[in-house]
């Protein structure tokens, strides 16, 4: 049992991974789990801001003011990719690289710091060893909160932008909300799936950027419809928990 806010899931999976690489366990089933049963967060997340006061979660949206809180399970199968092939398993994805660090220094719990995020990401991609050219798609953190939205986009920017292309960029929050802490299996899901049916889903209800992201500049852009994706198959997934934590 992980319990690290937003990123909860992500790390769950990252310890699953490391695991798996060190060959203490042949398989894992990772992933998190959340329930809303209780005004309590509602209340508390609505005096410091951070619920929509109208109703939606639009990532990246000039109109987006906070998210929705939803609920949801999500796990993922885990194995070796050569376990897996031997085993005739459906292979939605390879995981090649994750990042995780803890950045909790920031003006408080809630506050993300562009350092930690931008660490974080370029971790992952070491782990990987992959070169951010090849990058095509990632689900973001993409809360709709202003000061994570424009922290959020910024650090990818500092930590890939200067080798990425052309990136799309989601968020299954658009679709279900803030699922706290299956946020990050919610991510991961939609990226796999968008891997697996070579298409690029579009984030729900945008309409046009936030000004302040500057998303004119490139090299991330969202799309407002499904597109095909034959090229660039390679994608990312961000959760950042309150308190500091962050995986990619």
């Amino acid at each position: 049992s992980v319990d690290a806010a937003g990123a909860s899931a992500m790390m769950a999976v990252a310890d699953a991974v490391h695991q798996l690489r060190a060959g203490a366990i042949d398989a894992a089933v990772a992933g998190g789990a959340y329930l809303q049963l209780s005004p309590e967060n509602y209340v508390a997340f609505s005096r410091i801001g951070a619920i929509s006061g109208s109703g939606r979660c639009l990532p990246f949206d000039a109109r987006a003011d906070g998210f929705v809180q939803g609920d949801g399970v999500g796990m993922l199968v885990l194995k070796r990719l050569g376990d897996a092939l031997r085993d005739g398993d459906r292979v939605y994805a390879v995981l090649e690289g994750i990042g995780i660090n803890n950045d909790g220094r920031g003006d408080g719990p809630m506050a993300p710091v562009l350092s930690g995020q931008v660490a974080c990401i370029r971790d992952a991609w070491k782990d990987a060893g992959l070169d951010p050219a090849h990058l095509g798609y990632v689900e973001a953190h993409g809360t709709g909160t202003d000061v994570g939205d424009e922290t959020e986009l910024p650090g990818l920017r500092a930590a890939l932008g200067d080798r990425v292309v052309d990136a799309k960029l989601g968020s299954s929050k658009a679709n279900v909300g803030h699922t706290m802490s299956a946020a990050g299996v919610a991510g991961l899901i939609r990226a796999a799936l968008a891997l697996h049916h070579r298409t690029v889903p579009p984030l729900a209800g945008c309409v046009s950027a936030k000004p302040e992201i500057r998303l004119e500049e490139g090299p991330f852009r969202v799309p407002k419809a499904a597109e095909p994706w034959r090229k660039n198959l390679v994608a990312a997934g961000s959760s950042f928990g309150f308190g500091g934590t962050n995986g990619h």
